[in-house]
């Protein structure tokens, strides 16, 4: 059980009080095996069903155009698909709206993300004075293992007149 503890443990940065440069030992290689892994199967799947999404709801939005106001056909041998088609059309639409709706909830969780992000996931940034720094720096990617980080100062609004 310790060694799977210790895989999660995130090493910590600690940052000086002033803006500067950065570099993070193993980040590029740490972030390249997660843009290699972070294209799964899933991934695929979400864009897929993204497709046919859209190929839904297009057929289901043409049928509602051009559908006439009977549908005439045989008894002995039913509708034929476009008939099904035309008949069911704004049910189409509606299926094809939520399987777009639904691809694109999953193509956000499954999008990788930019290293700057990576970085605040991957590694703690503790601030000179031992506090963790989310929502307190702004970090830039320059490359390679290299980042600007600075830290947002909270500047004092000016006072308003009382009336």
């Amino acid at each position: 059980m310790q060694p799977r503890q210790e895989e999660l443990k995130r090493p910590d940065i600690h940052l000086r009080g002033e803006p500067g440069d950065y570099t993070i030992r193993g980040f590029s290689e740490l972030y390249s095996i997660y843009l290699k892994n972070g294209q799964s199967a899933s991934y695929y799947f979400a864009w897929a069903l993204c497709g046919v999404g859209v190929v839904v709801g297009l057929l289901g939005v043409y049928a509602l155009i051009v559908r006439p106001s009977e549908i005439r056909y045989l008894v002995s041998t039913g509708p034929s698909l476009f008939q099904y088609i035309q008949a069911y059309a704004m049910h189409l639409t509606w299926m094809g709206c939520a399987l777009f709706g639904i691809s694109t909830s999953l193509l956000s969780v499954y999008a990788t993300v930019d290293p700057e992000t990576f970085l605040g996931a991957a590694y703690n940034l503790i601030t000179a004075d031992g506090q963790a720094a989310a929502g307190k720096v702004q970090i830039e990617y320059l490359g390679g293992d290299t980042f600007s980080i600075t830290p947002i100062t909270e500047e004092a609004s000016p006072p308003t007149p009382a009336s």
